[in-house]
């Protein structure tokens, strides 16, 4: 079978399949903590508020399930997977190694890049919201290896396991001494960039990685089962 070939052909697919813009709603509320580790997903409610059938829901649940915001028990059928230690021990020094090799990969950020990585600190210590300070945050790291935007594969592993961590972040970016230290750490590393030591700016990105997750056993016990 060979596909149509005539300009006014229409496309094949004019959109994403349904299960991929369900799962793109869903991992946002996930994210965002409007459903709170550990609680129940109640497959027909969903689909009921979406407007879909069930089949599509139930597709994307499982490929969230895949990507490890969703987790399904034969008794209990699906929940949002709850957050615990061991998976933060696991993401933060992930993170830390792949951005540190993705500095290193792509270099030094332009003077666009620099510039806006001031302005987006600077914000932060004018904003209380945690929920702005995750995406300023997010926006910092992204403007920093900016040189390695070409690099499809890895930018693809870092935004997948960046999107997990967002749900610790969601409460580490509550505590106001967390933020200081975090924006303390980035003025380090900017520090190198102006430098121009580029290896010390990568052990410094990697290192604040860590930091974060150090911190983590002061509020984890509220958050987690």
């Amino acid at each position: 079978m060979h596909p149509p070939t005539g300009e006014n052909d229409a496309p094949l697919l004019k959109r994403p399949p349904l299960r991929e813009q369900i799962r793109e709603i869903v991992r946002g509320w996930l994210i965002s903590g409007e459903l709170k580790p550990g609680s129940d997903i109640n497959e027909r409610e969903l689909a009921e508020e979406l407007g879909a059938s069930r089949t599509p829901v139930r597709e994307a649940l499982l490929l969230l399930a895949l990507e490890g915001f969703v987790s399904l028990s034969p008794y209990r059928g699906y929940f949002v997977a709850p957050l615990t230690a061991e998976e933060a021990h696991q993401l933060y020094p992930l993170i830390g190694a792949l951005e540190r090799y993705a500095l290193l990969r792509g270099g030094l950020p332009g003077p666009e890049a620099r510039e806006e990585m001031d302005s987006m600190d600077a914000d932060r210590r004018s904003h209380s919201d945690p929920g702005q300070h995750i995406e300023l945050d997010r926006a910092w790291h992204d403007a920093l290896l900016s040189g390695s935007d070409d690099d499809e594969v890895l930018n693809e592993e870092l935004s997948r396991v960046k999107n997990r961590v967002t749900r610790y972040e969601q409460a580490f970016q509550r505590e106001a001494e967390e933020v200081k230290q975090a924006l303390e750490e980035h003025a380090g590393i900017l520090d190198a960039l102006d430098d121009g030591d580029l290896d010390a700016a990568a052990e410094r990105l990697e290192a604040h990685w860590h930091s974060a997750l150090a911190t983590l056993p002061r509020w984890l016990p509220e958050h987690v089962d």
